[in-house]
């Protein structure tokens, strides 16, 4: 409903034609009403405003940002990767730093390389997996074969970046690493 909402309010601010913005307008009424009598808690609409009305989830008072969304999809990595993501889709200095990043590439190891790639690649990669998930769910598609494909590469991914570091070494029979 909340992706309904916001493409029919994309419409009602975007169009140069007042009779079709109203129309959406009254459409947007419409599902926000239809909406409460299905039980749903949704925010009051401001017509006037840019932001359509929004379904919170159980216990939220305000939409769920990009960063909190990045956090639910990939838990415990979520936050800073999005905020590292962020800094690089507006050209801004990433606050984290990956090693081989600001080094001389001379001076950094062969498996540091591969472990800062996997860092730049598995999270997004994860993020679209996440969404091909919701969207089978929502639209009803089918993946099909190509997932089992997507899934080893971020698997792969996984690895050369550390992130399987622990079950490798209880698979091995290796004690824990201390970090």
């Amino acid at each position: 409903m909340n992706v309904h909402f916001n493409d029919v309010k994309e419409g009602a601010n975007f169009t140069g034609d007042a009779e079709i913005s109203e129309r959406l307008l009254t459409e947007l009424d419409e599902l926000r009403e239809f909406a409460i009598q299905l039980g749903f808690s949704v925010t009051p609409h401001n017509r006037k405003r840019w932001t359509p009305p929004v379904i919170h989830g159980d216990g939220e008072t305000r939409p769920a940002s990009a960063m909190s969304m990045a956090e639910l999809l990939l838990p415990g990595i979520g936050r800073t990767t999005y905020r590292s993501l962020s800094a690089v889709a507006h050209s801004y200095r990433p606050p984290i730093h990956i090693a081989g990043e600001h080094a001389i590439w001379i001076e950094v190891d062969s498996w540091q390389r591969t472990e800062g790639i996997a860092w730049h690649l598995i999270a997004p990669l994860l993020a679209v997996d996440e969404m091909l998930k919701r969207l089978q769910a929502y639209l009803g598609w089918e993946i099909g074969s190509d997932k089992a494909v997507f899934e080893e590469v971020i698997k792969a991914l996984m690895i050369a970046g550390g992130l399987r570091d622990q079950e490798i070494r209880e698979h091995l029979g290796l004690p824990p690493r201390n970090t």
